[in-house]
């Protein structure tokens, strides 16, 4: 019985041992990947910090655009005002149609006119 009980000692302190040293890897395992997941994280941070400063950037970069938009737009408009409304166009037209300035006498042609019925008199 005492050896019986020796064996089942011996039994139980190799498979300790056994799972210990199982135990031990699977702590070491863990432990290497915990390591390179840690230092994954860490460079994963590195690159969101560089890309959201960037898109940071970007964001200046187009308030900066989007402002001189503005500033352009605001300019057109205040142009704008000085412009003839259709109205006025068509008004003017009606004007210009009518009197035909394109049929009327230059001074040079009235002068020539004079001196050829001064000639035509003589």
């Amino acid at each position: 019985m005492v050896l019986e009980q020796t064996n089942e000692a011996e039994y139980f302190l190799a498979s300790a041992g056994t799972r210990l040293s199982i135990l031990e890897n699977k702590y070491n395992m863990i432990s290497e990947k915990l390591l390179i997941i840690n230092q994954n994280m860490i460079t994963e941070y590195k690159r969101l910090l560089t890309e959201i400063s960037s898109f940071g950037r970007e964001i200046k970069d187009l308030k900066s655009q989007i402002n001189t938009l503005k500033e352009s737009l605001t300019l057109i408009s205040r142009e704008l005002t000085f412009f003839a409304r259709k109205e006025s166009v068509k008004e003017l037209e009606k004007y210009i149609n009518l009197w035909q300035p394109l049929n009327f006498t230059t001074e040079d042609d009235v002068k020539r006119i004079i001196r050829e019925e001064k000639r035509g008199k003589k």
